[in-house]
């Protein structure tokens, strides 16, 4: 996705485990960093009925910058995991139903076919 300034439009999603709470909130490309992180996900937690105890995500790229974001809130551990079932399919859900119809949609590249590696012989 790109915005209107033709920039990557970033995209701060949370859920639960069993996706009965979504929140979406877009973020402009000059605004992705640890500070403005950590002010949107306070946020959610201020007005949250229940707080969360732990917070996990997948995107190891952003390892650094949500650790830094998010490591000192109170009584929140924040993880890395592959177990975040509930955000995996809400982003399938969003990038079949969602995102093709958002202007600044640009198609993914479809992905190379696997290279066959050669078989030793009997």
């Amino acid at each position: 996705m790109q915005g209107a300034d033709g920039k990557k439009l970033w995209e701060l999603l949370v859920t639960d485990a069993s996706s009965s709470f979504r929140h979406v909130e877009a973020v402009p490309s000059n605004c992705v960093n640890s500070r403005e992180l950590r002010s949107r996900v306070q946020r959610l937690i201020d007005d949250a009925e229940r707080r969360p105890s732990t917070i996990r995500f997948f995107r190891s790229q952003m390892k650094n910058m949500i650790s830094i974001a998010l490591g000192e809130l109170p009584d929140v551990v924040c993880k890395p995991s592959r177990v975040t079932y509930a955000l995996y399919d809400w982003l399938e859900e969003r990038e079949r139903d969602v995102y093709p119809g958002m202007p600044g949609y640009r198609r993914p590249r479809p992905e190379a076919a696997p290279l066959k590696l050669p078989v030793k012989l009997p």
